[in-house]
């Protein structure tokens, strides 16, 4: 019969794509971590995982202290597994609880396209998520932020990074990284002509206009205004400056519908109060 752990017994996650950042004994489900044992009286002979596998075996033999590719597949009890097992040759042996919560299917998107040195960047998928951790290389405009979208200041095309860490939820401490080459349209001004400021003060991010998804496949298009100018005039054009929709909007985020748009480049013109105006561009796929 297996003997339980004693005090100088352990079993801990050590790391691997199911470790949780930040703990020993959290994992995510249905993600492979390695676990380690310490301590143990006598030679490691089988590994077990509760409602999991060990190297997909249900008892994976083994006389090391380490071993991977431990999967749990499920919980049995709320969000906890009983875990990982190890008996020794000896009849000694030690088993863990471990805390189990759902995996994270975070996903960072870097649009390649910028205006007059803006480029964005949005995470889906983060879950409960607090604030997110933003940063670029070659650019300005990072911090910690509570929104999942972000735009940066970069000094003109090339070769970007953008990474981004997730605070809280089940992404917790889970980081993203995305390089890209980007291309800067400098004929769409983001201001008229001779009112475009010069300065990461007077360009803060959060005055803009922001688009997501951009470039587009689906139905809708989230578009997250400005929220210091009340009532703003909206058009949807083609290049060649034809208007496609037209619309008020009252409030800093609104939804358009873009399925009867065809395939190709709009430019998304907004006018406001206080001579604002505003130029994006929209890529629908």
């Amino acid at each position: 019969m297996m003997t339980l752990s004693v005090s100088a017994q352990k079993i801990t996650v050590t790391g691997g794509a199911g470790k949780v950042p930040g703990y020993s004994d959290r994992v995510y489900a249905g993600q492979p971590f390695t676990v380690s044992v310490t301590g143990l009286n006598g030679t490691p002979q089988k590994w077990t995982a509760g409602i999991g596998s060990v190297n997909g075996q249900v008892i994976y033999h083994s006389s090391a202290t380490s071993v991977s590719n431990v999967i749990i597949d499920r919980t049995i009890d709320g969000n906890t597994a009983a875990i990982v097992s190890v008996y020794a040759s000896n009849g000694n042996g030690v088993s863990r609880l471990l805390t189990v919560v759902p995996s994270c299917e975070a996903v960072l998107t870097f649009n390649q396209d910028c205006l007059r040195g803006r480029v964005f960047a949005s995470v889906s998928g983060a879950t409960d998520a607090t604030s997110y951790t933003w940063s670029i290389s070659s650019g300005s405009g990072g911090g910690t932020y509570t929104s999942a979208f972000r735009s940066f200041f970069i000094s003109g095309t090339g070769y970007y990074t953008v990474t981004v860490t997730i605070n809280g939820g089940v992404c917790d401490g889970e980081t993203f990284s995305k390089s890209q080459y980007v291309y800067c349209d400098d004929l769409i001004p983001l201001r008229p002509s001779g009112d475009q400021p010069q300065d990461d003060q007077q360009l803060e991010p959060v005055d803009g206009i922001t688009i997501f998804p951009n470039p587009t496949d689906k139905d809708d298009v989230q578009i997250l205004l400005p929220a210091t100018q009340g009532a703003i005039n909206i058009d949807l054009v083609t290049p060649e400056g034809k208007v496609m929709k037209s619309f008020v909007a009252e409030s800093t985020s609104v939804t358009v519908d873009v399925r009867d748009l065809p395939t190709g480049v709009y430019y998304l013109r907004a006018k406001g109060s206080n001579e604002y105006f505003e130029t994006r561009r929209l890529v629908v796929e």
